[in-house]
């Protein structure tokens, strides 16, 4: 990052009332890592609040939203060519995660 304070634009129906948010500072690998147990911790909280409403599929809902948000993000905040070529490697993990 290159600026003090880069703002990243939200997707306008993530938060109405909030159109950017304040990008951390640059993390390593490590504090990283911290924040990926932590954003899946929160994942699966959300999923256990989405059981107690009785959803079917609770953990993958909650999943999906994440990925469609992150996506979205991506999106508003990156060049077309950053955002295609994550959806791309993205396509590939999946292929290979879950072949058909």
């Amino acid at each position: 990052m290159t600026d003090a304070q880069r703002h990243i634009r939200l997707p306008i129906s993530f938060l109405p009332n909030q159109s950017s948010v304040v990008a951390a500072p640059p993390q390593d690998d490590e504090q990283f890592a911290v924040r990926q147990v932590e954003f899946i911790q929160q994942l699966f909280g959300r999923g256990e609040y989405l059981r107690t409403r009785s959803r079917g599929t609770p953990v993958s809902d909650a999943f999906l939203s994440a990925f469609i948000t992150l996506l979205d993000v991506l999106a508003e905040n990156t060049s077309a060519d950053e955002a295609n070529q994550c959806v791309r490697q993205l396509r590939h993990v999946l292929g290979v995660a879950f072949p058909r």
